[in-house]
């Protein structure tokens, strides 16, 4: 082997166990990723979440899959089960955001739970990254839970609509009418007739004077007029 292919399959060497390094080295690129999803797992139905991804670099990037996992509610690495992954692959323009909707399936007992779902993607090198959705604890629910506030739901519009149309009823059919207002009655003269006082039962002699008796003069009077 002469000098010159030996420092050449010694510097292809070093580049291949530099590799590793340069791709760790590599600065990862700018992108915002963000879940909308309630925080409510229903056991035994699908369940739903919209996963938002922007890319806020300067380069075209590839969104690969969704992958998510339960984990224990008070140690986030110790995984309990984990999710079907998502396969994507969609490419995100510079600037550009995209929604991607995931969906998974619950089969555990009502409790709590942490829930960690992430996206992987890649630069136009081929350089693979990974970045956390969400990652909260959830409340998971049965279906019987969620039965019953669905149909406490559907009684309670259901009463709301009976009372609206029922007060709706009352006021088309059944509206008291309008008090008029009574016109005040003429009052009769009284005739002169009516003045008079019965007085038939009166005895006679009350009606009739009594001779005028002349003032009685005492004799001291008769002497000084005399």
């Amino acid at each position: 082997m002469s000098l010159r292919t030996g420092l050449g399959f010694y510097f292809c060497l070093f580049l291949v166990l530099l590799s590793p390094f340069a791709a760790w080295a590599q600065e990862k690129p700018e992108v915002k990723v963000s879940a909308d999803f309630s925080g409510v797992v229903v056991n035994g139905e699908m369940n739903n979440m919209v996963i938002s991804f922007a890319n806020n670099g300067e380069t075209e990037l590839s969104v690969a899959t969704v992958q998510g996992a339960f984990v224990h509610p008070d140690n986030f690495e110790q995984v309990l089960r984990s999710l079907t992954p998502l396969k994507v692959n969609k490419k995100v323009a510079a600037g550009d955001i995209i929604e991607i909707p995931f969906k998974f399936y619950a089969d555990f007992s009502p409790t709590e739970l942490g829930l960690v779902v992430s996206v992987d993607f890649a630069d136009k090198a081929k350089t693979t990254f990974n970045e956390v959705a969400h990652s909260a604890v959830v409340m998971l629910i049965s279906t019987e839970s969620i039965f019953d506030i669905q149909l406490l739901s559907v009684y309670l519009l259901l009463i709301a609509g009976v009372v609206g149309i029922g007060y709706m009823i009352k006021n088309t059919y059944f509206k008291p009418a309008p008090k008029k207002r009574a016109a005040p009655q003429p009052v009769a003269p009284v005739k002169d007739t009516e003045k008079k006082v019965d007085q038939s039962w009166v005895p006679e002699h009350h009606f009739k004077s009594s001779p005028k008796q002349s003032p009685k003069t005492s004799p001291k009077l008769k002497k000084r007029r005399a």
